[in-house]
């Protein structure tokens, strides 16, 4: 399905930002972010091997990935939005939550750990290594956020402690083994934390061929069997889990 051209708007601050880093002009951005599925396919379709292979080498590699990310994140006020509009007892959640430390699983541009920090939390972003986590280090930097980065490995998620608050958006329709990923995460949200996941199940599709299908009933299941509870969405690309206090989990 193709998309709208992008439009840009000045309170789009992130956008501003990756013109500033990359020192790109703002026009060619702007034309990026209306095209980033074209650029994405022939970048992807490129790459030699297996999709693994392919996954593991485009999000180290892609100069074009970012207009991806930054399309649906260009500002902190359409990252709200759209977790209003999706499930809004995600973000209602987060925001009552007692609990300080929050993973950004699959962070990206690191707009919502930027949000998260401004909450007065003590965040941690774990993205693979490249292009994208590299532009979102420096706009922590830029804008004086103590942000911890854990540099993720593509074929297995392995993760410091565990955390009280933890929030990935379409991430694990990217993944090579996403059940693996989803019994890692599950095992570092502590006794009494919130967990919050949005998954894209739109599906394998050819003008975006880095996404897989997602079995989200099955990835569901596998975050019960590791100890969470549903609070609600469960079996939806929109879902909120907590570990029972007094629940086993990874110590903090």
């Amino acid at each position: 399905m193709s998309l709208p051209p992008y439009v840009f708007d000045a309170a789009h601050e992130v956008v501003l930002d990756y013109a500033e880093y990359s020192g790109l002009p703002l026009p060619g951005i702007v034309a990026c972010l209306s095209d980033f599925r074209r650029l994405n396919r022939e970048e992807w379709e490129a790459l030699p091997g297996s999709w693994a292979d392919r996954a593991e080498r485009f999000y180290a590699l892609s100069r074009n990935y970012i207009f991806d990310l930054l399309r649906g994140h260009p500002s902190r006020r359409v990252v709200l939005e759209n977790l209003q509009r999706f499930e809004p007892r995600i973000m209602e959640s987060f925001r009552g939550h007692a609990g300080r430390t929050f993973l950004d699983f699959g962070g990206g541009t690191g707009v919502f750990c930027q949000i998260m920090a401004e909450l007065g939390k003590e965040v941690t972003y774990a993205d693979l290594a490249g292009p994208v986590s590299d532009f979102a280090a420096w706009r922590f930097q830029k804008l004086g956020l103590k942000v911890e980065r854990v540099v993720s490995e593509p074929r297995a998620l392995r993760l410091p402690r565990g955390f009280d608050l933890i929030f990935s958006d379409a991430v694990f329709e990217h993944l090579i083994d996403p059940l693996r990923s989803a019994r890692e995460l599950a095992g570092h949200l502590l006794p009494g934390g919130f967990m919050g996941l949005l998954v894209d199940l739109e599906g394998e599709n050819p003008d975006m061929p880095m996404h897989r299908n997602v079995d989200i009933v099955a990835l569901h299941r596998v975050l019960e069997g590791s100890g969470l509870s549903s609070l609600f969405g469960f079996g939806t690309f929109a879902s909120g889990w907590c570990r029972p206090s007094g629940a086993p989990g990874v110590s903090g």
